[in-house]
Parts: structure tokens; C-alpha cells; sequence
């Protein structure tokens, strides 16, 4: 599953800093696009400006292969 968030993510994240590459913030310090997982982050008590911020939630996979997202 790791794995697929984090395909997920750098898709996500070139594909936007492709389209947009003024979309950058500022974290710890390092210019990067302007997505963040927040799991992967220290936390803060503030959201970066102008970001999407990408929150994992529940994912199961029961014994036929198939995806249950939760409701």
C-alpha cells in the first residue's frame, strides 16, 4: 500500500509542478512544488499557503483483490 500512496504522490506532484511551477512552498527551509502528504511531514501547527495537502485515510483489500474504501 506504501507503495502505491507514494506513486500517487510524485504523479501527483510533477504532473502540478508541470502545469503550474510557480505553485512552490517553503518547508524546513526547501523550495519544493506545492503539494505536501502530511503524514511525512514534522508536525505544525500551520498549513504551508497555497498547498495541497494530501491526508491518507483507511484502505482494506479483502481475499478477492478488491478495494474498500471506507464510507
Amino acid at each position: 500500500m506504501q507503495n502505491a500512496r507514494d506513486t500517487f504522490y510524485v504523479t501527483l506532484r510533477d504532473r502540478l509542478a508541470a502545469v503550474n511551477p510557480a505553485r512552490t512552498i517553503v518547508l524546513r527551509g526547501v523550495i519544493r512544488p506545492g503539494v505536501l502528504v502530511e503524514e511525512n511531514e514534522l508536525a505544525s501547527a500551520t498549513v504551508p499557503v497555497n498547498a495541497f495537502c494530501l491526508h491518507w485515510t483507511g484502505l482494506s483489500v479483502d481475499a478477492q483483490g478488491r478495494c474498500r474504501w471506507p464510507r
